[in-house]
């Protein structure tokens, strides 16, 4: 590359891009021209140096994959929540090539993920569903490539298995933990606002209550939280049943770029009109346009990490380890163990029957619609009839 006090040799094949860098010592283009004439033995004897990738390099082609999963997302093929899994995964997977000086696709082997899964178990101490998310990223993007010619072999990754005890536990709040969590919530709110602070900003009156209906909102619908985080007034709907018993009847409005698509979640309770209570006492100029998990004094939404680190606070008082989460498996468990048809609870709060099968009726006796079982948890015919 005459001009230039540096110039480049590049060789390629299929697979791999190599460089042999080394500066000519010159300034002038006829003098670069002239050592790199007199001096073609000791360029092409040069010992190469694996640099980067170019076009097969990893960092290139996640960036690519990631393009790709973005067009999916705009098609309404991928939910939101998956393409910020899949952005979290490609982040982690870069940093594991940079640490193990992966730098190019065709150093890409089956020996190089045989114990991946097991490692960052015993190692990183990460759990196996996060393992697990991340191997079927790397799966996904390894299948991808092998759809796009750039590498033409098959390379496996093996997931991890749960352990057994996980597997058949019983079900996801155990005992008395939830009125635990109910009590504990209940005495925070109660509490002096300048003796629970995060930093040097106390928690407001305002927040602490949103935060509980927050969480009788999660036991009550069993909905995922960024499914109902950025819902507005007009996306909900409140009712009362026409029965004798009178029972207020919720329904929200999934949006489309949710996991399983577009639905309507409808459940019984008393959060949501809590929470209209709430905003129409505390906050300014409330409306229906307004985010029902709204700031105090402007209609702008709370960052859901605030609502994170209240739930740490809680789990620390309580001295407990579960997650929000944990709020969707337990309600989805009652209405199972309650009677209500497997394919009603997937379509209502956005599941397969398979994770149904999988995940939930593990918490269930083997027969749990048998005579005994009918007795103690009957069918909830109402609530069977609104879904």
């Amino acid at each position: 590359m005459p001009g230039r006090s540096t110039w480049y040799v590049r060789r390629y094949d299929s697979n791999v891009q190599s460089y042999i860098k080394r500066s000519t010592g010159q300034r002038t283009c006829e003098e670069a021209k002239a050592w790199v004439l007199n001096n073609l033995q000791q360029v092409f004897s040069a010992e190469l140096q694996q640099k980067g990738g170019g076009n097969y390099s990893v960092t290139r082609q996640l960036s690519a994959h990631m393009d790709y999963l973005e067009l999916r997302h705009k098609a309404g093929e991928i939910s939101e929540s998956t393409l910020t899994g899949y952005h979290k995964c490609a982040r982690h997977w870069l940093k594991w090539f940079a640490g193990n000086n992966i730098k190019k696709v065709g150093q890409l082997d089956n020996d190089l993920f045989k114990r991946y899964g097991l490692n960052r178990i015993t190692q990183d101490k990460m759990s196996p569903n996060t393992t697990n998310f991340e191997i079927i990223y790397i799966r996904m993007w390894i299948s991808w490539l092998n759809d796009e010619g750039i590498i033409r072999r098959v390379i496996r990754v093996p997931s991890v298995r749960k352990a057994v005890e996980n597997r058949t536990s019983t079900a996801p709040f155990l005992n008395d933990d939830l009125k635990i969590i109910k009590k504990t919530i209940r005495e925070w709110v109660e509490s002096d606002d300048k003796k629970e602070n995060f930093g040097n900003k106390s928690v407001s009156k305002y927040n602490k209550r949103l935060f509980q209906l927050f969480i009788q909102l999660l036991e009550e619908s069993g909905a995922r939280q960024h499914e109902i985080w950025n819902r507005t007034w007009r996306d909900v709907c409140v009712g009362e049943t026409l029965t004798d018993r009178k029972r207020i009847i919720n329904e929200i409005s999934i949006p489309q770029k949710a996991k399983r698509g577009a639905r309507k979640t409808t459940f019984r309770g008393e959060s949501l009109i809590r929470m209209k209570e709430l905003h129409r006492s505390m906050c300014d100029n409330p409306s229906d346009s307004d985010y029902i998990f709204r700031s105090q004094q402007t209609n702008t939404l709370i960052d859901i990490s605030t609502f994170a680190r209240y739930w740490s606070v809680i789990r620390d008082k309580c001295n407990l380890d579960y997650k929000l989460h944990t709020f969707r498996s337990h309600r989805i468990t009652q209405l199972i163990m309650g009677g209500i048809e497997p394919q009603l609870v997937a379509r209502n709060l956005g599941l397969s029957l398979k994770q149904i099968e999988a995940t939930y009726l593990r918490f269930s006796p083997a027969d749990h619609f048998n005579k005994l079982v009918q007795q103690d948890l009957p069918v909830d015919k109402e609530l069977r009839k609104l879904m």
